[in-house]
């Protein structure tokens, strides 16, 4: 199976560009009066900002420990906090209403269903003509993308259990290669926590 860094896969490079950093993840005065309004502590105010300009950037929740650390210092800056706060959400009932008024900033709604069958159509149609599971999972997020539902959180994919089926592969076979190919994204939560718009 191919890894996550030769994938469409929205993530954040390792080493984050100054321009990203200035046009993408700044917040505006109006998002920042808002989160002040939403959180008591600096720490929940600089983990609901990076939560809201990740999923903003990204199109999905990222694991806070797993944001790179100039996008926090960045976030931290703009927000003018200490060097010694930390984005960190107490617990998993803070986790999940920091996502939720993030949602509901953004406009997000979640419809789990959706993005599968939109990937699902667009690796069907592939399979015709591709082999490469990259390849596949490339046209799958691109047309996710395209088509507007949020990509589930990335998660490693487990490797195949059946072999490959041949590019020559009958439309039966090209849904056996779609449940391989998207076993990885069947991690992604369900109901609260989903992303979708």
């Amino acid at each position: 199976m191919a890894s996550i860094e030769r994938t469409a896969y929205p993530r954040f490079k390792r080493a984050v560009p100054v321009r990203e950093l200035h046009e993408a993840l700044t917040s505006a005065a109006g998002e920042i009066a808002w989160a002040r309004e939403q959180t008591r502590t600096p720490e929940h105010l600089l983990a609901l900002v990076v939560l809201l300009k990740s999923c903003h950037r990204l199109g999905y929740f990222p694991v806070l420990a797993e944001v790179p650390p100039p996008v926090i210092e960045h976030i931290r800056g703009v927000l003018e906090l200490k060097p010694n706060v930390r984005a960190r959400d107490d617990s998993d009932r803070t986790l999940r209403q920091h996502k939720s008024l993030v949602r509901a900033r953004l406009g997000i709604t979640a419809d789990p269903g959706r993005p599968r069958e939109v990937a699902g159509q667009a690796i069907q149609v592939a399979a015709q003509a591709k082999d490469n599971p990259a390849d596949l999972i490339n046209v799958a997020l691109e047309e996710l993308v395209r088509a507007g539902p949020r990509p589930p959180a990335a998660t490693p994919c487990p490797p195949p259990t059946t072999p490959r089926p041949p590019s020559t592969a009958s439309p039966q076979t090209a849904d056996q290669r779609l449940s391989l190919l998207l076993r990885g994204f069947r991690r992604t939560p369900v109901g609260p926590d989903a992303v979708a718009p």
